[in-house]
C-alpha cells in the first residue's frame, strides 16, 4: 500500500522537476522496509501466497519494470520515517531525531522534580 503512494507520488515529482528542468536520476530510489514488498515488486514470478495481489501491487511492478522507479530496503535502524508513524524508546528517537537534524526543545527541572519545557 505505501509503495503504491510512494510510486505515485515518485511519478508526480519526476513530471514536476521535468517541467523544472531539474536534474534526476533514473530510476528515482523508493526507500520501503518491507522486504516482501520489494521482492513482490521485483520477482513477478507468480506464488500461491501471492495469488490475491491487489492492482497496486501491479502499478508498482510495471514502474519497477519501466525503470521509473527502484524499491530500496531500508533498515529499521535508518528509517527516518519511524520517528512520525510509531512510538519510540528515548535512544531511537533521539538518534533519528538528531538524523532528521533536529535539536532537543530546552529544559529546566522545576521544585517538584518535573521537566518543563521551555519556550521563548
Amino acid at each position: 500500500m505505501a509503495s503504491s503512494d510512494a510510486t505515485k507520488q515518485a511519478i508526480w515529482l519526476r513530471l514536476l522537476l521535468t517541467d523544472l528542468d531539474a536534474p534526476l536520476s533514473d530510476p528515482l530510489p523508493i526507500l520501503n522496509d518491507n522486504m516482501g514488498a520489494i521482492h513482490l515488486s521485483k520477482n513477478p514470478v507468480h506464488h500461491d501466497r501471492s495469488k490475491h495481489i491487489s492492482l497496486r501491487h501491479h502499478f508498482v511492478r510495471e514502474q519497477v519494470a519501466d525503470n521509473t522507479v527502484q524499491l530500496d530496503h531500508v533498515s529499521s535502524q535508518g528509517n527516518l520515517a519511524d520517528i512520525l508513524t510509531k512510538p519510540l524508546a528515548r535512544e531511537p528517537f533521539e538518534r533519528l531525531r538528531q538524523d532528521l537534524g533536529l535539536t532537543a526543545p530546552p529544559t529546566a527541572i522545576d521544585s517538584s522534580g518535573g521537566v518543563k519545557v521551555l519556550v521563548s
